[in-house]
């Protein structure tokens, strides 16, 4: 039977509760206010960053890039945001990438790195918006258009204008 990748995210981050439990580098309590609290969400909207972890122990996962990972990238960023989750219990604070997240990473039997090295997707506009001034027509992204009352051409200094 094939596993959905929630299932597959959910088995990674459970077994990275139970080596922390088993590791006593944690306490039980700590796990158990992780397990408590834990939400698995995923987005659609992540395009460059494959999970995060919240301080309300919240772990939420790319949805695009997640399908784009091996087996050992989803693994590994399931023991990361899961590593985050314990270290806000055990240290009551948010530590980042510090020497303590490093040693939990360390103690969940992986290498505590940073980055995901999935391929990342750029979802950039290519809708333009044409404004017009004295002397050119320029094309402009929509966000930019909308901050049409205060842009000049900076050639001849004029307010550009939508077409």
């Amino acid at each position: 039977m094939n596993t959905t990748p929630r299932q597959e995210a959910a088995k990674f981050v459970l077994d990275a509760l139970r080596i922390a439990r088993e590791s006593g580098h944690v306490t039980r309590e700590h796990v158990s206010v992780v397990e408590d609290a834990l939400r698995i969400k995923w987005s659609n909207n992540m395009t460059s960053t494959m999970g995060s972890a919240s301080y309300s122990g919240t772990i939420k996962f790319s949805s695009v890039l997640y399908e784009r990972a091996s087996l050992a990238e989803r693994r590994q960023t399931a023991f990361h945001e899961t590593a985050h989750l314990l270290c806000n219990v055990k240290y009551g604070h948010r530590c980042g990438h510090d020497a303590r997240w490093k040693a939990m990473m360390r103690v969940l039997g992986c290498e505590p790195q940073r980055c995901h090295s999935v391929p990342v997707v750029h979802r950039r506009s290519t809708r333009t918006v044409r404004a017009v001034c004295r002397c050119s027509e320029h094309m402009l992204t929509p966000k930019k258009a909308s901050q049409i009352a205060q842009l000049r051409c900076r050639r001849c200094k004029c307010l550009l204008r939508l077409v």
